[in-house]
């Protein structure tokens, strides 16, 4: 088997992988966005608030998180790399990245900047609900565990409406003492012919 075929394999079963024997028991079109080892692509529209305070506006830029508005056209490209995806998402255009993969035990590790964030993926009635763990700081080799007064708290969720076939996201997103650096909801669909 080649080092190609062994990633595409890894890649495909990252959330599989993850919530175990619960993967069949997601809703249809929310496994669909996480089948894939190749390339899968996804639209929808989000509406997204940023917070107000001036710490906030400046964390939200500089971590590129999405600007507000209403009904933004969003676009997603998930790619495998390394050993988990690469999540581009644009919003009205302007991109924001992540990085995800699995980590020791059943977790996901999702980074952007030098921030990664891990989630215990679980699943109720067909949803998934990512449930923040822990969140690390990256100084190149060093990583150093934030306590829970300094790390920031995401509270993210994907279901779908009955008969639907749109993914409804939400993802909210604070910071100590900060608050809201942004939040935003909305609903994605696969465009590709998917896994």
């Amino acid at each position: 088997m080649s080092a190609g075929a062994v990633t595409s394999l890894t890649a495909m079963a990252l959330y599989q992988r993850i919530v175990g024997d619960s993967w069949r028991e997601l809703d249809a079109p929310v496994r669909l966005l996480h089948s894939t080892g190749a390339l899968m692509r996804g639209a929808g529209s989000f509406n997204v608030r940023r917070g107000n305070r001036r710490a906030a506006r400046l964390l939200a830029s500089l971590f590129r998180l999405p600007e507000t508005g209403e009904n933004v056209s969003t676009r997603v490209v998930v790619t495998p790399c390394r050993d988990g995806e690469r999540w581009h998402r644009t919003f009205a255009g302007k991109p924001f990245v992540t990085e995800q993969r699995a980590h020791a035990g059943p977790f996901l590790a999702e980074r952007i900047g030098m921030i990664e964030i891990l989630f215990r993926l679980e699943v109720k009635n067909g949803a998934l609900f990512y449930q923040q763990t822990m969140a690390v700081l990256n100084l190149g080799r060093w990583r150093m565990p934030l306590p829970g007064w300094l790390a920031p708290r995401v509270v993210a969720s994907e279901q779908v409406a009955a008969g639907a076939t749109r993914v409804q996201v939400s993802v909210s997103v604070d910071a100590p003492v900060v608050g809201l650096l942004v939040a935003y909801s909305g609903t994605i669909e696969r465009e590709d012919e998917g896994a």
